[in-house]
């Protein structure tokens, strides 16, 4: 059964990074937050490049969360970095 099904709501949000209770302009938006723990930041590009890291990075600092999951689903195979 879902949680939807169950009545309850969903283990992440859509989340808003702010600073010192200011909300930040929409560039820093990131795409997911998990159980308000871990931020996943969802791309479909060829390659992830230096700034897509940075971005999740900034995300991580801004939000003063450690765990942070930058997923490209334009690959055949989607794996960890080692």
């Amino acid at each position: 059964m879902s949680w939807h099904e169950q009545g309850s709501t969903p283990p992440f949000r859509w989340a808003f990074l702010s600073s010192s209770g200011v909300k930040l302009e929409l560039g820093y938006r990131m795409d997911l937050l998990v159980e308000d723990l871990v931020i996943v930041e969802i791309k479909s590009v060829e390659a992830v490049s230096p700034v897509h890291q940075a971005q999740i990075l900034s995300y991580l600092k801004l939000s003063g969360k450690s765990i942070g999951l930058l997923i490209n689903f334009n690959v055949v195979h989607l794996k960890g970095r080692d």
